[in-house]
């Protein structure tokens, strides 16, 4: 394992963006990293005289705007490769249509998948990842590591009851676990967690189990739940209970706890999250694309409930782009309801500051004293220039991969010019093609 070495960098920005609880658009402004912290963010103007006499490598961005790093709150990077196998409108269609590909995966598919994901999202701003598989959880932090991004990496137990393809999973992704976490335990960047696949996939007592071993391994208990109508009807007709309910009844939701998708939510199921302090991930993209229905987020988000942002798979998604995660996410809720719209501000920080309290990653997502130096310069372009609510308007609407210009992560430099520094994409594409070649699809 290669530890990364930080340099004190002080990066001159034209505007830069807190996600803080404040919210702060600064102008001319400087930030000051060292020890993978940030030491300091504001107005030049403003700067301590001690900073600026202290030996910071200069950063010249004054031509671009720094924001936190885009956080992808759900994530199947070692399925990747298969994209483009289904595009089913059917959730059920197009899970039965992957199977054969998505349950027979080597140790080297999951290896190239990982490290193809992880330049893609490097490309788009990402910078921290919570990424699911069933087997190999280890394999993913690997892939991180190398590239410098940071990640909340898991396998998801599944019930060999329910989930006929693939082999029972629960004690190689335990093991695995930790292996991996002790392998990194003096890395930050990395860290782990444990979950079940779905309410749909494991049985009672496979949920129970997961969510108390968890406990003692893992940063998070995840877990898919209220994704489909299929599901709901499934886990009524196995206990009588919706998913949320049932799983309330488990005992396995808790500040913990987050939850994958919850689409098919009312208002009971969205009191026990308040009550249990659960978290969830809204994934709309995917969500449109197997048609599963809008996720009712503002009222989640007025009843207390922490909500960040995930792409999901390439399978269901096709891309690992955040910036197209946040846009989907504001034309679904409006088209929820005029009454459910998200503001701007809201959608950046699901993306950023509160992605981070979901997966319990506090000390990320934001640029303020203290926080890890995970920084995204971008370069957009607005005639009239750039405040704050054009800012927020165009990350929304209007930015995407091309307009990501550097990434910080830790504090070192892993993304510019179009090119992830410590991994070369070329070699990187060729050995994943030379592998598929020899494989029979």
């Amino acid at each position: 394992m290669e530890q990364m070495v930080n340099t004190k960098y002080k990066i001159i920005c034209k505007h830069l963006y807190t996600a803080d609880k404040k919210g702060h658009f600064y102008t001319d402004a400087v930030l000051f990293m060292s020890e993978g912290k940030i030491d300091w963010v504001g107005e030049r103007r403003d700067a301590p005289q001690e900073l600026l006499r202290d030996g910071y490598m200069e950063y010249d961005a004054s031509d671009r705007i720094a924001m936190p790093g885009l956080i992808n709150g759900h994530g199947h990077s070692n399925l990747n490769s298969y994209r483009a196998i289904s595009d089913a409108e059917d959730f059920t269609q197009w899970a039965e249509e992957l199977a054969p590909y998505t349950s027979t995966l080597t140790q080297e598919d999951i290896e190239k998948n990982n490290e193809m994901s992880v330049f893609e999202m490097l490309k788009g701003g990402t910078t921290c990842i919570c990424d699911c598989t069933r087997y190999e959880a280890g394999l993913m932090a690997d892939a991180c590591s190398r590239a410098g991004m940071r990640c909340l990496a898991g396998g998801m137990a599944n019930s060999p009851e329910y989930r006929k393809n693939g082999k029972p999973n629960y004690d190689s992704i335990v093991d695995s676990t930790r292996l991996y976490k002790e392998k990194y335990q003096k890395d930050n960047r990395i860290q782990f967690f444990l979950g079940a696949h779905a309410t749909y996939s494991c049985t009672e007592r496979m949920i129970k189990q997961t969510y108390e071993k968890s406990k003692m391994i893992g940063k998070r208990f995840i877990i898919h739940a209220a994704e489909t109508l299929d599901e709901e009807m499934t886990i009524k007709a196995r206990t009588g209970m919706r998913p949320i309910q049932w799983l309330a009844d488990l005992g396995v939701l808790s500040p913990r706890t987050v939850l994958i998708h919850c689409v098919q939510m009312n208002d009971e199921d969205i009191a026990i999250l308040r009550r249990t302090g659960s978290n969830v991930i809204h994934c709309p993209v995917s969500n449109a694309k197997l048609g599963n229905g809008i996720s009712p987020v503002k009222k989640m988000l007025e009843n207390g409930i922490n909500v960040g942002l995930g792409t999901d798979s390439m399978l269901s998604n096709n891309t690992l782009d955040m910036f197209q995660e946040i846009k989907m996410a504001a034309l679904a809720s409006r088209l929820k309801g005029k009454d459910q719209a998200l503001s701007n501000e809201k959608l950046v920080k699901m993306a950023t500051s509160e992605c981070a309290k979901v997966l319990g990653m506090g000390n990320i997502g934001v640029l303020e004293q203290g926080a890890a130096a995970d920084v995204l310069l971008v370069k957009p372009w607005h005639p009239l220039g750039y405040n704050k609510e054009r800012f927020l308007s165009d990350v929304v609407f209007y930015m995407d991969r091309s307009s990501v210009d550097s990434i910080f992560i830790d504090g070192n430099l892993v993304y510019t010019e179009g090119k992830v520094i410590k991994e070369d994409e070329t070699l990187m594409k060729k050995a994943i093609m030379d592998h598929y070649r020899r494989k029979v699809l």
